[in-house]
């Protein structure tokens, strides 16, 4: 029997192996585009996540850090704030740039968008918002000056409280559109203890008895306490001379750096009209020549020893005392004190009720605070 004849196969492996790379590499480009694009969704993610925190950090600090400028939007307005960085170098290129919005009187949509950015490009952006409410100490004003304690007024001592404007506020549109005028007549004073009259004082309307005045007690020192967190000054020195201050600058602008410039109440250095700042001492404070606006807490006594002018709110846990030349205050004076020191107003000092340097202090205090309830939302 013959075997057949084989043929000739020389080439067939050459082919074969030809083939096999073909796939191998058909399976290794496969693999190759299969991790590229799970590294690529992974940055992606990263991004996106980098982006959202972002936004998150924007909303927080906004409404943790506000500025008391911002209470004076109209409703209806927006004001988008500056893109600020926070990435650093471990993730370049993260920053955000709030917007806010009124909604209402006291209401204000807070909105950060988070961006992920690469030199001009931006990877990923995230907006969320929420939605906030301004919070004001509720302060018990019930006269132009209030305490407990004895109240002795001597000289030619004034307390007003029928309501009037500080000098020139009234003639300046923006302040008259800023608080209206409002008719709202008080006791001159408020006292729970002794009152003690002596010389040709003025006192319209006559000043009240009452045990309800305020002390160490939850009405007051909650507003207290509150304002005192909220202060934008801590005062480091026992006697002061408080002036309005601007910048050195090519264009000057009010110098809130300045422990001693406490806003303009007399309209002179307009720059400064507008700041209203919240000042706290720890101890004892006196104040001659100067003048200041604004909200003023005193742990212990104060003393106006002269020629000092003050719009706003005035809080003392300890005497308040006002003598020694010319003493103007505007808005109102609380003072509690537990061991009952005696108020004294000698001299030519007056205290004038006046619902409008009540009411700029206090709208400068306000701080936004996110509501309680479906307050936050990812906008896209």
């Amino acid at each position: 029997m013959r075997t057949p004849e084989v043929r000739n196969e020389r080439g067939v492996a050459l082919a074969m192996a030809v083939f096999a790379l073909v796939v191998i590499g058909a399976l290794v480009a496969g693999t190759f585009m299969a991790g590229r694009l799970e590294q690529r969704g992974g940055q992606n993610s990263i991004y996106q996540a980098q982006a959202f925190e972002a936004a998150e950090a924007g909303l927080a600090t906004t409404v943790a850090n506000w500025d008391p400028d911002w209470n004076e939007l109209a409703i209806g307005d927006s004001l988008q704030l500056g893109t600020v960085s926070i990435g650093g170098t471990l993730a370049p290129g993260v920053s955000y740039q709030p917007t806010l919005v009124r909604t209402g009187e006291q209401n204000f949509l807070v909105r950060s968008t988070g961006m992920r950015s690469y030199g001009a490009g931006v990877l990923a952006q995230r907006t969320v918002g929420q939605l906030t409410k301004l919070i004001f100490a509720a302060v018990p004003i019930r006269a132009a000056l209030t305490a407990r304690g004895d109240l002795e007024v001597r000289g030619t001592a004034d307390l007003y409280g029928i309501n009037g404007d500080p000098p020139d506020w009234g003639s300046e549109t923006e302040l008259r559109e800023a608080c209206p005028y409002d008719a709202t007549v008080v006791p001159s004073a408020e006292v729970s203890g002794e009152i003690r009259v002596s010389g040709t004082p003025t006192m319209n309307p006559p000043p009240v008895d009452s045990s309800e005045a305020v002390g160490d007690t939850a009405m007051y020192l909650g507003p207290y306490n509150d304002l005192v967190e909220m202060a934008t000054l801590v005062l480091g020195n026992g006697t002061m001379s408080p002036m309005p201050m601007l910048t050195l600058d090519s264009l000057p602008v009010c110098d809130e750096s300045i422990q001693t410039n406490w806003g303009e109440p007399e309209n002179l250095i307009t720059a400064c009209k507008d700041y209203f700042p919240i000042i706290y001492r720890a101890g004892n404070l006196r104040l001659q020549n100067g003048r200041g606006q604004g909200i003023l807490l005193v742990d212990g006594d104060l003393e106006l020893a002269g020629n000092f002018t003050f719009a706003g709110i005035i809080m003392t846990r300890g005497a308040f005392r006002a003598s020694h030349g010319t003493n103007d205050v505007y808005g109102t004076v609380l003072a509690a004190n537990a061991l009952l020191d005696d108020i004294n107003l000698a001299g030519t000092p007056q205290v004038q009720f006046s619902t409008c340097a009540i009411n700029r202090a206090l709208q400068r205090s306000g701080k936004a605070r996110p509501l309680l309830e479906r307050a936050w939302a990812q906008l896209y």
